[in-house]
């Protein structure tokens, strides 16, 4: 398990010790550019609690990476971090299965992964607000959905792109003495701040902007 936004959203001591292959959680920043995926000991890859990607229609707290980007882009798609961390996956071979989040990131997953199994666990109520199951509810679905995933691993097929890979971040223009998330719509349309990353490979593409 990677606990990958903070760091410490996922307790320790709640972690399964069951079975063959007991439950372990890796904590800590910076993530490497593999996702500590490539030892490829996983079979599927499960998003808990993930958000659309920026600039998403009906998205709670929607943003790639951070609020100061205004996209990504592999080969030109654009992608949050969900489709970050599956290209990667992808990369060594694992396919994204499952993702838990609001009801704006299970259509991104579901455009990316028609046949992953997700739960919208909230949505958009007003501007800056949410309706969200309870507690029991949403565990209950996640569980039942996480044990479907698994059960048919066999449908699934991971995301491969093709090399080379341009990995494009664009960014918010920001005003002097102005956040980026303070801006307008307007503002944000015009002037982006762009960087560009390539490689031979996805993982290259990661490696230039993550380090090796």
């Amino acid at each position: 398990m990677l606990d990958e936004v903070t760091g410490f959203a996922v307790d320790v001591c709640r972690l399964d010790p069951r079975g063959r292959r007991k439950a372990k959680l890796i904590q800590g920043k910076p993530t490497p550019a593999n996702y500590y995926l490539e030892d490829r000991r996983y079979d599927g890859v499960i998003f808990i609690g993930q958000h659309a990607m920026a600039g998403t229609k009906d998205g709670i707290l929607s943003h790639s990476q951070s609020f100061s980007v205004q996209g990504i882009y592999l080969n030109g798609k654009p992608v949050g971090e969900m489709g970050q961390m599956a290209a990667i996956a992808g990369y060594f071979g694992i396919p994204v299965i499952m993702l838990s989040g609001d009801e704006a990131a299970c259509r991104e997953m579901l455009a990316m992964q028609p046949k992953a199994e997700t739960v919208a666990v909230k949505r958009l109520a007003g501007k800056a607000s949410s309706l969200s199951l309870s507690h029991p509810e949403a565990c209950a679905r996640i569980r039942a959905a996480a044990r479907r995933a698994v059960e048919r691993i066999r449908d699934f097929s991971a995301w491969k792109i093709d090399g080379p890979v341009e990995l494009k971040f664009e960014y918010y223009p920001e005003a002097p003495g102005t956040p980026a998330p303070a801006l307008t719509r307007d503002d944000r349309s015009v002037a982006a701040k762009t960087v560009i990353y390539r490689g031979r490979t996805v993982l290259e593409a990661y490696e230039a902007w993550l380090g090796k």
